[in-house]
């Protein structure tokens, strides 16, 4: 309950006196406890409503149903779910990373060769790396890497002002406009809901027209974060003010500073082993960043930059500017450009390289002549 920030610690401390003094009838088996993880931790406390892609409400079965099932009609629907689903067990990743008992536990029984089980361990010597990175006031899970602890100087809350002139640049489609698939790339968000989400918005499939018409609640990024000037950060935020300023001279894209759920999401990937020895696949973090910009894109939560700034954290290769887009997947790097220069050229523009190509500057020398 602590990890919820406007729960007072004086009501939580209400909560777990109550929960002391209670006299249980039987022990909860290991599916109830996962049920009342994944309410607490996923779900949220009940308290305030979850406002990003992903959320399928307070039930925490609809959860274990998204990741079980999937959503056979809704592939971005499902992928959305289960990005959200790892993301919010972070708090979870963050009980593992203090517990020691319980790393040597899942290791023992998950992790040995020969038992028979999948061998996915958790990896100690990370582990013992993540305890220790500072600041150590901070929980292990939210110290963030080199990249994304800038934002402490980068970012501040959006006012109400500035959050009502980003609502009037980016407004929230209605569920209708979702549904039917004309919601606008200017708009919050613009990709059909899976039916889970859609119950969330809406409640047990209330399809009037006064519950379509209504707005998506899901709060961007973008409109959540300000981004602070260079001249306006501490004395001493050597690192954060030079990001400023190459973001400001370069007329790089920003919109809510480097990106700290990847950060986050690639720490739990460690926690596991992945992408952090030479053994595994060298692109395995690449395709967690890949996940991530397909994730967060779509809502306005970062911009492409802010992603593969916080992937630099972690070793994945990135340079600001024209031509971005040949590190983005470079495991299948011109199949992956070939589409995503069809997508901007059905938007009506090219990717940025083409500007500064002759054949750019040929076309708009004829225009001028």
């Amino acid at each position: 309950m602590a990890c919820f920030s406007h729960t007072p610690q004086s009501q939580v401390i209400d909560q777990l006196d109550a929960v002391a003094n209670m006299t249980l009838k039987h022990n909860a088996s290991c599916e109830e406890r996962l049920l009342m993880e994944i309410r607490h931790r996923i779900g949220g406390d009940g308290s305030i409503r979850q406002i990003n892609p992903g959320t399928l409400g307070q039930n925490p079965l609809a959860y274990l149903n998204a990741v079980r099932d999937g959503d056979p009609d809704n592939s971005q629907a499902e992928f959305r779910g289960q990005l959200y689903f790892v993301y919010m067990s972070k708090y979870f990743a963050d009980a593992v990373l203090i517990n020691q008992e319980f790393i040597q536990f899942f290791n023992r029984e998950y992790g040995g060769e020969g038992t028979g089980r999948v061998n996915w361990s958790i990896d100690q010597e990370f582990v013992v790396a993540m305890n220790a990175r500072g600041p150590q006031h901070l929980p292990p899970m939210f110290r963030y890497g080199s990249n994304a602890a800038m934002n402490g100087e980068i970012r501040t809350s959006a006012t109400a002002a500035e959050s009502a002139d980003y609502d009037a640049k980016h407004p929230s489609p209605t569920i209708a406009e979702v549904m039917g698939g004309s919601a606008r790339l200017d708009q919050n968000f613009m990709y059909r809901l899976g039916k889970r989400e859609l119950m969330n918005e809406i409640g047990d499939f209330d399809l009037r027209r006064g519950a379509l018409d209504a707005s998506l609640h899901y709060i961007s990024g973008g409109r959540f974060f300000r981004l602070r000037k260079a001249s306006e950060m501490s004395i001493g935020a050597e690192d954060a003010r030079k990001y400023a300023e190459m973001t400001e001279i370069l007329c790089i894209p920003t919109v809510s500073g480097v990106s700290g759920t990847l950060d986050l999401s690639t720490t739990m990937a460690g926690l596991v082993g992945l992408g952090i020895h030479q053994k595994t696949d060298p692109g395995e973090l690449e395709k967690i960043r890949l996940a991530y910009l397909a994730f967060m894109i779509p809502n306005k939560d970062h911009t492409v930059h802010e992603i593969m700034q916080s992937s630099k954290t972690y070793g994945c290769e990135y340079v600001a500017g024209p031509g971005y887009e040949q590190y983005i997947y470079p495991a299948d790097r011109e199949r992956f450009i070939r589409r995503l220069q069809e997508a901007e050229r059905a938007r009506g523009v090219e990717l940025p390289s083409y500007y500064l190509s002759a054949v750019h500057a040929r076309a708009v020398s004829a225009q001028i002549s």
